[in-house]
């Protein structure tokens, strides 16, 4: 039976801060861990993301006084202190190699009994944990979060090569009863659900509207034409346009590659 008192997530970007943000919203601690900054301040880039995830709109937290919750951090300065943690959650950006590297150094640090998941868009878990410890397999599964977490109810749950069934039960049930979301569990499949389906809606809108053709092959073009992104991107949270912007740019122009592979 776990208890989680307090969650480390690893990666203090547009999800991993939000994910931060929900479990402070339910009351759970989190300790928010990114890479190191050069400057002065080491922790500059997680505070960076606490505070953008504080100010944005619609707002990461219920109120503001959650975000004393959300201890920030680096990698290479806190990274041991994951083993106070329950339930560790990596969302870093979506390169394979930088989250084996980091899960490295997770699996040798972390609690034995402690919970591991990934906050992947799409990468098949059997890859992610290839060079995992054995006794680390029954551990770790995926739970996909959709942004902005606060808002949107779904979560994808998907086993890895090994996972534990009770921990998918406890996971599954934590989500829904701690966090109020709607859980969908995945086979381990490229993209999962949500975003499988996502990647081949936008090839079909693709081709009734231009500009959302370029939305996830040119992504990182469009972010920096502000003038486009107020005119398109200024009603709803989620349109189906706007989501690349929402999601971040590197997770957008990733997660129609998975699927094209796969197909």
């Amino acid at each position: 039976m776990h208890t989680i008192q307090q969650v480390a997530v690893l990666g203090a970007g547009t999800m991993g801060s939000r994910i931060a943000a929900h479990f402070a919203n339910a009351g759970v601690p989190a300790l928010l861990l990114d890479l190191a900054s050069s400057g002065g301040d080491r922790n500059a880039i997680a505070k960076r993301g606490l505070e953008t995830a504080g100010s944005q709109k619609p707002q990461a937290f219920f109120v503001p006084a959650n975000a004393a919750l959300v201890q920030t951090g680096n990698f290479d300065d806190d990274l041991e202190k994951i083993a106070g943690c329950q339930w560790v959650i990596e969302a870093v950006t979506e390169d394979l190699g930088i989250k084996r590297e980091l899960w490295g150094r997770v699996t040798k640090l972390s609690a034995p009994d402690a919970i591991l998941s990934t906050n992947t868009s799409g990468i098949r878990l059997a890859e992610i944990a290839r060079d995992f410890p054995g006794e680390a397999i029954p551990r770790f599964l995926g739970t996909h979060f959709f942004n902005p977490p606060r808002y949107l109810h779904l979560v994808e749950v998907i086993p890895g090569p090994g996972t534990d069934s009770q921990l998918l039960d406890f996971v599954t049930k934590f989500a829904e009863r701690t966090l109020g979301k709607g859980v969908v569990r995945c086979k381990d499949t490229p993209n999962f659900i949500a975003n499988r389906i996502g990647s081949f809606l936008g090839a079909a809108i693709h081709r009734k509207d231009p500009c959302f053709c370029t939305a996830w092959p040119n992504a990182a073009k469009m972010a920096r034409d502000t003038s486009f992104s107020r005119q398109r991107h200024s009603g709803c949270h989620c349109s189906p346009s706007r989501n690349p912007f929402a999601d971040g740019i590197d997770t957008a122009s990733i997660v129609p590659s998975g699927a094209i592979a796969s197909a």
